[in-house]
């Protein structure tokens, strides 16, 4: 079996939820690489012989959920990417890889995204399809966009760059705007209600989404620079 390697970005306001994932994933995972924005300390509950620790301070500053890809260069097997305010049921890997193999390690799977509009209003507030990995969602999908907290792929697949990254807090759309120049499928997984939860030790106003929803002109630009299309790929029987 080749290495399963997850990969993280955290926060110090995210301390209790971060250990609520931690315990959900480290029994999938070979290697767990976090990269901690901003942390003074680092909690007892992360001193594990699986995980890497990297700081921000000692590093390349406060990448937001930048971090996560902070590794991305060494990467080799199958790559998760993971976030600190998810809980992720038993099966996760092993559900995410038979993905990756069913579809020929051509596509990178996610549990949630959207398909865009052409020169849409807003990236947030004004989109064709949203498919979130709370809800249920019925059948694989071929999309425009991944959500990055529940990314998986092989290494194979895609060569990942820090520079792929223009910006912070943005990963969602430069993972997404990497992979559609270089023609990957990103394959959205079916999955049932409550598969994926969010941990209640977290305040999702203090989200991503939640900041940039109010203001997303980065956003809307970045995915109107392309012309966007679906790329697919045959399932292997």
């Amino acid at each position: 079996m080749e290495p399963i390697i997850f990969n993280m970005a955290t926060m110090p306001v995210r301390e209790r939820s971060l250990q609520e994932t931690l315990s959900s994933i480290i029994d999938q995972c070979d290697e767990l690489n976090i990269y901690m924005n901003g942390w003074n300390h680092v909690p007892d509950f992360l001193h594990h012989p699986k995980i890497n620790i990297f700081r921000s301070q000692d590093h390349r500053g406060d990448l937001g959920d930048v971090g996560k890809f902070f590794r991305c260069a060494k990467w080799k097997g199958y790559i998760f990417t993971v976030d600190d305010k998810i809980i992720y049921p038993a099966n996760y890997a092993a559900t995410m890889i038979e993905a990756i193999e069913k579809y020929g390690r051509q596509a990178v799977i996610s549990l949630h995204g959207r398909m865009l509009k052409p020169s849409c209003n807003s990236y947030y507030h004004d989109y064709e399809r949203a498919i979130r990995c709370l809800d249920y969602h019925p059948e694989d999908t071929f999309a425009h966009v991944l959500g990055t907290g529940v990314m998986a792929f092989h290494s194979s697949t895609f060569k990942v760059k820090l520079s792929h990254f223009k910006s912070t807090n943005m990963s969602d759309i430069w993972m997404s705007i990497a992979l559609q120049k270089a023609k990957v499928p990103i394959l959205l997984l079916k999955h049932n209600s409550g598969w994926i939860r969010l941990s209640r030790k977290q305040d999702n106003r203090l989200s991503i989404s939640s900041f940039c929803s109010r203001n997303d002109k980065p956003q809307t630009d970045a995915v109107n620079a392309l012309n966007w299309r679906v790329f697919t790929c045959p399932l292997l029987s």
